[in-house]
């Protein structure tokens, strides 16, 4: 927040699907009582004018926006102030509830009453300078979005299917592990029912079997699909309704695959373009998917200073509770963006095997007395060190761990 002093308008928003409450104060000032805008181009044109009418009332020059850094309602609003040249502030949402009761001393909670909140927690530098995707980091992060939705679509896919087949066929999970193998899948899709399996035969199954799994399921995994099949604990009735969820779960299965991998090869090819990228993605472990949600999640790497700004924005700053004796062990904040913690302790698992970059640091930190996952946090945040330096200096990490112009 550099340019916020004591000429600034500070304008702090509540946002909701069809309506915004704006509150106009003086930078640790007074201001106007709050007030609610329509979230279209008039409620927008509306916000503008008093500003100007503030600002001239106050003899203020510039303007900083302060909002939540949570939903989607806000983001019209946020481009069109930072269009007009306005400062933006993202306050943590889990400030402002705890913070609530210091204004008015009440736990209440209102749209009227929540604007002021937010620029309360702004006033006291407890938020951060908003970086807002453009271009091709804002066409990763939407990307990335629709990926991690399809992720949760797919899952949430497979849990249906196993909830079917352990009324129907139950022993079938037990013998086949997983649903999403593609033996599990042609059986369910072919066989799916214990009367369809008893009728094709103990032979014919084991041919199946030994076609579809290329000769990896023997005869003694047939032996054991046949007599489950025939002794199945499975509710009788609506058998052939369970096949039909059965058929459209698979074909859902199927379609939100093709999907995701469509959209890997388009969040690779947005990722390929970005001229820094294949520095970042040098460095063994990476790969170009989590360079891809990394860029989608921090934006433009160069609007960045220092590391310390990429590990507060990822909440991998640590911090500890300790008082009197007792000194508190340290913890990583989690005040930031989740999914940037996600993939670098994915990355960071890659990583610390035996043939990964950091698997002597790793286990250091193991022999150090560090807990398997703090260690793993302590080489999140050196990936994350790491891939600002390269992407800063535009140089290339050998695996072998010399950087290289």
């Amino acid at each position: 927040m550099k340019n916020v002093s004591k000429t600034t308008l500070l304008m702090s928003v509540d946002g909701s699907k069809d309506n915004h409450w704006v509150y106009l104060k003086e930078w640790r000032g007074d201001g106007w009582k709050p007030f609610v805008i329509s979230n279209d181009r008039r409620g927008f044109d509306e916000v503008k004018e008093k500003i100007e009418l503030f600002k001239r009332e106050r003899g203020l020059d510039n303007v900083a926006m302060a909002y939540e850094s949570t939903g989607s309602y806000l983001q019209p609003l946020v481009r069109y102030m930072k269009e007009k040249g306005a400062e933006l502030i993202q306050v943590n949402p889990k400030h402002v509830k705890r913070i609530k009761e210091l204004p008015d001393n009440s736990p209440g909670k209102t749209d009227m009453k929540d604007p002021g909140v937010i620029a309360f927690v702004a006033e006291r530098n407890a938020g951060m300078s908003a970086v807002l995707p453009t271009g091709k980091y804002a066409e990763l992060r939407q990307y990335i979005q629709i990926r991690e939705q399809l992720i949760g679509d797919r899952t949430r896919n497979l849990n249906r299917m196993e909830a079917i087949i352990a009324e129907y066929f139950p022993e079938f999970l037990k013998i086949m592990k997983k649903v999403q193998g593609k033996t599990s899948m042609y059986l369910l899709r072919h066989y799916g029912t214990p009367e369809k399996m008893i009728a094709l035969g103990k032979e014919s199954l084991n041919q199946v079997l030994l076609k579809i799994s290329r000769s990896k399921l023997k005869e003694d995994r047939t032996e054991l699909l046949y007599q489950a099949a025939k002794s199945t604990i499975g509710v009788k009735e609506g058998v052939l309704c369970m096949e039909y969820r059965i058929h459209v779960l698979l074909d859902q299965y199927n379609l939100i695959t093709s999907q995701l991998k469509e959209l890997g090869n388009r969040i690779i090819e947005v990722c390929q373009s970005i001229p820094y990228a294949k520095y970042i993605e040098s460095i063994k472990g990476m790969g170009w998917l989590t360079t891809a949600y990394l860029l989608g999640e921090v934006s433009d790497l160069r609007n960045y200073t220092k590391a310390k700004q990429l590990e507060k924005l990822a909440g991998l700053n640590l911090f500890e509770i300790s008082s009197g004796r007792h000194i508190g062990q340290k913890r990583i904040t989690k005040r930031g963006r989740e999914l940037i913690r996600k993939i670098l302790y994915l990355a960071a698992l890659r990583m610390v095997r035996k043939s990964g970059i950091f698997y002597q640091i790793y286990q250091d930190l193991l022999k150090r007395g560090k807990c398997k996952t703090v260690a793993l946090v302590n080489v999140s945040k050196k990936i994350l060190r790491l891939a600002f330096a390269v992407a800063r200096d535009e140089v290339t990490y050998t695996h072998k761990g010399i950087i290289t112009t």
